[in-house]
């Protein structure tokens, strides 16, 4: 999740509506892998709840729908 909003985020020009959601991508990434020793307790329903936010925060940033987690998000608006 962080490689891939990171890429997004050099890659394209200066939409701000991609950079919010590249930004957002990235601090989420990070703040899942900073939880990752819980991953160790509760096992495989961490890394599905994982992936499952990252697809379908890809699909709704690729479909221009606005979504703004709730920890990350202000994060985000606040940089880009």
């Amino acid at each position: 999740m962080p490689l891939s909003g990171l890429v997004v985020w050099y890659v394209t020009g200066d939409d701000e509506r991609v950079e919010f959601h590249a930004l957002q991508s990235v601090f989420l990434g990070v703040g899942l892998l900073t939880l990752f020793p819980v991953a160790l307790f509760v096992g495989e329903l961490y890394f599905s709840a994982a992936i499952a936010t990252w697809v379908v925060a890809t699909l709704t940033a690729y479909n221009g729908m606005g979504f703004e987690f709730p920890v990350v998000g202000p994060l985000a608006r606040e940089r880009s």
